[in-house]
């Protein structure tokens, strides 16, 4: 019975390795050739696969991503032909020995078979000293294997014998004697050995990939394309812009890199400005094996793909760009020799970085180009009213209700980029320096090649600017709508500004406000757009309103003031 036990394992570790190889037909080698990173934390993938054509037609791969996008996942071979693919789960099985401490008498008595020792009984009876000739038992028994693993995972199932409760001692001239187990308390002698082999039944369960070549072209050579799109992957666009000369700027933009995905080793790394359209970007694919992908059909709804869409600020003075107005003839840009060849691809613009490695797990920063610009300085005073639709009084927008914030509003210190580059600017983070020194940090938005910008770098100290309303006439029961009675109010706006520089400044005002501009003064223009909620603190009796927009540039002289002004008017509820 022991014979044909060691034979079984024998012939069973024998085995694995066969199996091994012949499982290795068709399998391919993956390398990523490509990564194409967007800003929002996706990226597109592409990697080459060579391989060998199993007898049925197919090659796998045990490499599947783990977040692959629904519809986004593709495989094509080398003349283009689109490939059907397969995922399943993969099993293996082995016998796996590993040697081990001896932990209890039984396990001592299996590890000394063959040696000779002296079984120490203690009040069982006399010891006995002999050769361990056996230990009664069967082989292992069949493991049960029914639970089988759920998802990715390795398990590891020990071999079990049964039996083991009586062992056989040759003592000589003595013959053999049967001793119980549990009778021995301990063993002694010259020979003795302390470790044990153990055995246990290793079940290995992955995903595989495989893709249908033809059986017409099993054992030929064959190049595949698979390219997905997947999260893990994101950039972040920073610059810095240096101030060091008083007309142009240096503006240096560079690239923080997170990747979360797989380790990248010398790929073709192309960072994308702009966002394209995904609708499914948030449902992984059925071929990724998810487990716990939900409701494929109900993610995919039109009412729930809107949770992912993004939420683009509006920036008017502060910060955005000034389409209006030419940045004249395109400058030299210095971009990295490597990123030479970027080129706008569509509504993208994409910046080419080749040879690019950075572990799974790792952050990195890449250059990407520098240019001169010219610049120049602008202030701005921005003030959007919020009234009550009842009384007419008014407060400014995000301020708190103290009668020195009412009075004085923050004029902003920014400068006027144009971008005169031959790339476009994309929204990111931007610190301004001056000699070595960091003035402050805001957001760079979006400008294209010969727009400009306004970057604010902090509130000036050295310019103020005031804004008053004073009531020119009140009209009861001026409108009707609706079934309700409105009065007119009729009122002049007031800024007061004054510079306390040195030097002259640019100056920007904005005015937004509810109800309807009637006369605007200081060269001022005025846009008159439909009702705006935002504009009345009980929002709905304002309604009949119009939404007034207001701005005016002008030159303030050192030391100098100014006053700029408007009427308008609105109705009451």
């Amino acid at each position: 019975m022991k014979t044909k036990a060691w034979i079984g394992w024998s012939v069973a570790l024998c085995l694995v390795p066969a199996l091994a190889r012949a499982e290795d037909d068709g399998a391919l080698t993956l390398r990523t050739e490509r990564a194409i990173v967007f800003k929002d934390g996706h990226g597109l993938v592409v990697k080459s696969a060579r391989g060998v054509v199993a007898a049925d037609g197919t090659v796998y791969t045990d490499e599947v991503p783990e977040a692959a996008i629904l519809g986004c996942f593709w495989a094509t071979s080398k003349d283009g032909a689109t490939l059907g693919m397969r995922a399943g789960w993969h099993e293996t099985r082995r016998v796996e020995t590993s040697q081990a401490p001896c932990l209890n008498v039984l396990e001592l008595l299996r590890a000394n078979v063959g040696k000779t020792l002296t079984l120490i009984r203690g009040p069982h009876g006399a010891d006995v000293e002999g050769v361990i000739e056996e230990v009664l038992e069967l082989p292992a028994a069949a493991v049960d294997v029914s639970a089988r693993p759920l998802g990715d995972e390795t398990r590891t199932l020990p071999f079990v014998r049964q039996g083991g409760e009586l062992v056989v001692v040759k003592r000589g001239n003595e013959g053999r004697l049967v001793l119980p187990v549990a009778q021995i308390q301990s063993l002694s002698g010259a020979e003795l050995v302390t470790t044990t082999e153990r055995k246990a039944l290793v079940i290995e369960r992955e995903k595989r990939l495989a893709f249908t070549c033809g059986a017409a072209r099993a054992g030929q050579p064959v190049e595949l394309s698979l390219i997905y799109f997947t999260e893990g992957l994101r950039w972040i666009p920073t610059y810095r812009v240096n101030l060091d000369d008083e007309a142009e700027a240096v503006v240096s933009l560079q690239g923080e890199l997170l990747n979360e995905v797989e380790d990248l080793r010398d790929v073709e790394l192309s960072l994308v400005v702009g966002v394209p359209n995904f609708r499914f970007k948030g449902v992984v694919s059925p071929l990724a094996l998810e487990g716990t992908l939900r409701g494929l059909l109900q993610q995919a709804a039109p009412g729930l793909m809107g949770q992912g869409q993004l939420s683009n600020a509006v920036y008017t003075q502060r910060a955005g760009e000034l389409r209006g107005r030419s940045g004249g003839p395109a400058g030299d840009a210095s971009l990295a020799p490597e990123l030479a060849g970027a080129d706008g691809q569509q509504d993208l613009f994409v910046y080419d970085v080749p040879k690019f490695s950075l572990p799974r797990g790792s952050r990195a920063t890449v250059p990407l180009w520098e240019s001169r610009v010219a610049y120049r300085h602008v202030y701005t005073l921005d003030v959007d009213v919020v009234r009550n639709a009842r009384s007419g009084s008014w407060a400014v927008k995000g301020q708190q209700a103290s009668p020195l914030q009412l009075a004085t509003n923050e004029v902003w210190h920014q400068i006027e980029l144009v971008n005169a580059s031959q790339v476009p600017w994309t929204t990111g983070a931007a610190m301004v320096t001056r000699g070595g020194l960091p003035l402050g940090q805001e957001l760079m938005t979006y400008t294209s090649v010969g727009g400009c910008t306004l970057l604010p770098i902090t509130v000036a100290v050295d310019l103020r600017g005031t804004y008053a309303e004073e009531e020119l006439a009140r009209q009861p029961n001026a409108l009707n709508w609706s079934g309700h009675s409105y009065g007119r109010i009729q009122k002049k706006a007031s800024f007061t500004l004054a510079n306390f520089r040195e030097q002259p400044a640019t100056l920007r005002v904005r005015l937004s406000l509810g109800g309807r501009a009637t006369k605007v003064g200081s060269n001022g223009m005025s846009r008159i757009n439909d009702h705006r909620p935002d504009d009345w603190a009980d929002q709905g009796y304002g309604a009949v309103n119009n939404h007034t927009d207001l701005t005016w540039e002008l030159e303030l002289p050192a030391g100098g003031n100014a006053t700029l002004g408007c009427e308008f008017e609105f109705f009451t509820y």
